[in-house]
Order: structure tokens, then C-alpha cells, then sequence
């Protein structure tokens, strides 16, 4: 099973649920739909009459309540939880074993009313409780560690488990071997290889004080702009500008790709232009590392580094973009995946945009193909970059000569 908020609750992984975790939530969400039924509404009926209760010493009270216990242990956390499923079997069977209320108004046909206690999806519902609060408790035991508190954040966020799921059903949604090992172990918070150098021979900072960058920071490699970092840095970033273009003209948008002389007094140039029906809309595509050691401070709240990143951009094109009467969209996305709000609503907008345009490409297509290929563009460009980064200290460094 997989767990809707695509956290690793321990050491920070993929999102895999265990048995042993959610058992106890699986019998008592099976009992309840039992319990419910109308195939055996009747031979739970006597249970629900506080005359005539089940035995307390019965294996089946034992076990129900045992399980109701443990569920209730990992659902509660405020007092809402009541509301989600009663504390004991007796309650248990009072809540689960009656029939839904039918009125009639004047002879119209009936309507049944809402349970107090719904059995559908009750399991999801249990489950993503007692996760979240799993989730909750480990970000508040590592918020010390800010570093594993903002990767912990970074991998949770939306979009930061899309390449996880991504379907290769084309070139850019396919994520090759290499590229996965280390897509997961920047996941898992490992470093790119097992046997790492001190230094990064890429910036070219010899002096004694700065021989242990990669020591200090194992992923060093990422956001190293000297050197290789500049060239698979700045692959990365045309991918994704790439992969945006592509499936915005799929939708049926016109789109240019770094447009010149849109700001007749200024030299900036964004990295797209969407026009889209009446719309005219401004992207500049930015990939920030929330884990950077300049970042981290911003990483200790969700897609915080992705904020600030938006600020920074929109301070330098807004003022610009509403002077060409255009939209301008900072659309950046974390080295782990997660998209930033304003990109989210542009993805929004996309989405309409294709739904109402009709193309040859449903607008689910579009934008779930376009959120696959992106998720996956920015591995690989994150695996070129760890790679680029250490093979050169590699070549360079004494100690692997």
C-alpha cells in the first residue's frame, strides 16, 4: 500500500506502508464493513442491544477489542478522532449495526440518510490518519536536525513522489538505471556513492579551508555552478524548458522559447512565452536545492525554499511583464520534485486551457504527461549533475590516482 503523502517515515523512503502497521486498521475496517452489510446484518443484530451484549471473554470481543485499542493509538491526536470509529466493541457493533435512516416527505420517494459511522473507504481514511500522525511525530524528532528535517519536507512535497509513479510511456518519462539509484538515495538522504572524496575539484577552491566542501555537504555536487556544475546545471534547466514547451503546444497553446525583445528597455529574457486564448503568460524555470547548505534555513517549511525562489524572480520580471500586460509565472521546482505554488496554478490554468480547447490530447494527457516528464527531466538532470561532479574528483584527486 501506498501511503498518500509519499514520505519515508523512518529513514525517509518511498512511501511503502508495512502489513504490520496498518493490520490491525485492516480487521477493524473489514469488521465494521461486516458488521454493515446486509448479508450479515442479522447475525450481528443481537449485539447491537445493550441487553444482550458479546461476551467479553468471547476470542471474537478479545480480538475487536484488542485491535480497536492499537487503532485508536494511532489515530488519536486530537479529539476528532471519536468521530472516525468508536473505542469498543460494544459501541463498535451499536454504531456499525443498524440500518441507514429513510424519511419520506409527503409520500416523495425516500431518501436514506447519512450513517454517523460510514463504512466506505474507512481503511484510507484510518490509514492516512495514523500516517500523518506517524509523519507529524518523526518531523518534530528531527526538527533539530535541519537538514533532515528540510529533506524530510522537500521529499513530501507536492510533486516530489511524481517521478516514483511516472509511467515510461515515452523517452521523457523513462528514468534510466544510474539515474534511479541516485534519484533514491537523494531520497533516502545517501550519499551519491558509498565512497565519497572530501573535495569538489569542479570550484577549484584548493586552499587548505575549503578541502572538505563534499565531506561537509555530500551533495555538494548539485548546486556547484564552476566547472561541470554550470554545464549539467544548465542541461537540467533546458530539459525541463523543453518538456514545458512541448506538452503546452500539445494543449494548443503558442509558445516561444526564450523571447527576444519582449521588454524593449531591458535585456532579460524569460525562458518561455505561453500565449493561451487571451492570455499572454511570462515562465522563467528555476530548480533550487532546499537541502544547499544556503538553503536550508528556508527548506524548514514545505516548498519554502521553492517561496523563496519565487520572490526572488518575480522581483526581477514582474514589474516588466505587467508593463506588456502578460502574466508572469515563476515556475519553480525543488531537486526533489516538488513543484512550487505559482507553478501549480499555471498547471491549473494549462489544464483548462487544454479541457476547453479540444484538442487531439485530453487535457488529463497533457497535464499528467507534462508532471511525469518533468519529474523525471529533473532526475536525470540531477543524476548528470551528482555524476559530472564525481567523476571529475575522480580524475583530479590524489586519492584515486
Amino acid at each position: 500500500m501506498v501511503s498518500q503523502i509519499h514520505l519515508p517515515i523512518e529513514q525517509g523512503g518511498f512511501g511503502i506502508t508495512s502489513a504490520k502497521s496498518i493490520m490491525n486498521i485492516a480487521y477493524v475496517s473489514s469488521m465494521a464493513a461486516t458488521v454493515q452489510s446486509h448479508l450479515s446484518f442479522g447475525a450481528f443484530a443481537n449485539y447491537n442491544d445493550s441487553d444482550n451484549r458479546l461476551a467479553e471473554d468471547t476470542a471474537l470481543y478479545k480480538q475487536l477489542d484488542s485491535s480497536l485499542k492499537i487503532v485508536h493509538q494511532q489515530i488519536t491526536e486530537d479529539d476528532t478522532h471519536t468521530l472516525m470509529l468508536p473505542s469498543n466493541p460494544h459501541r463498535f457493533f451499536a454504531a456499525y449495526n443498524h440500518r441507514a435512516p429513510v424519511i419520506s416527505v409527503n409520500n416523495v420517494m425516500p431518501v436514506v440518510t447519512r450513517r454517523a459511522y460510514p463504512t466506505s473507504d474507512l481503511q484510507h481514511r484510518l490509514s492516512n490518519k495514523a500516517q500523518q500522525i506517524s509523519y507529524n511525530a518523526y518531523l518534530a524528532s528531527v526538527k533539530d536536525d535541519h537538514l533532515c528535517h528540510s529533506r524530510i519536507l522537500a521529499s513530501s512535497a507536492p510533486g516530489a513522489g511524481t517521478w516514483l509513479c511516472a509511467s515510461a510511456f515515452n523517452a521523457e518519462t523513462i528514468i534510466p538505471s544510474v539515474h534511479y539509484q541516485l534519484a533514491a538515495r537523494l531520497r533516502l538522504g545517501l550519499p551519491p556513492k558509498d565512497i565519497m572524496p572530501h573535495n569538489c575539484y569542479s570550484c577549484h577552491q584548493h586552499s587548505p579551508r575549503s578541502l572538505s566542501l563534499v565531506e561537509k555537504d555530500e551533495w555538494h555536487f548539485m548546486h556547484c555552478m564552476e566547472g561541470h556544475g554550470g554545464r549539467e546545471i544548465t542541461l537540467r534547466h533546458h530539459q525541463v524548458v523543453r518538456v514545458v514547451k512541448k506538452y503546452a503546444e500539445l494543449a494548443g497553446a503558442q509558445v516561444i522559447i526564450e523571447p527576444h525583445h519582449v521588454f524593449s528597455e531591458s535585456n532579460k529574457r524569460p525562458d518561455l512565452q505561453i500565449i493561451m486564448n487571451h492570455k499572454c503568460y511570462l515562465l522563467d524555470i528555476a530548480i533550487t536545492n532546499p537541502t544547499a547548505p544556503t538553503n536550508v534555513s528556508n527548506g524548514q517549511t514545505l516548498l519554502g525554499q521553492a517561496s523563496a525562489y519565487e520572490k526572488i524572480k518575480t522581483r526581477k520580471y514582474d514589474e516588466l511583464a505587467r508593463a506588456q500586460h502578460s502574466d508572469f509565472i515563476p515556475f519553480v521546482i525543488e531537486t526533489y520534485g516538488g513543484i512550487g505554488g505559482k507553478a501549480q496554478e499555471f498547471l491549473s490554468a494549462l489544464s483548462v486551457f487544454a479541457h476547453d480547447h479540444l484538442t487531439t490530447y485530453s487535457h488529463f494527457d497533457v497535464v499528467s504527461g507534462l508532471r511525469y516528464a518533468m519529474a523525471c527531466s529533473v532526475q536525470r538532470g540531477n543524476a548528470l549533475i551528482a555524476l559530472a561532479g564525481y567523476a571529475n574528483a575522480v580524475r583530479v584527486s590524489p586519492d584515486y590516482a
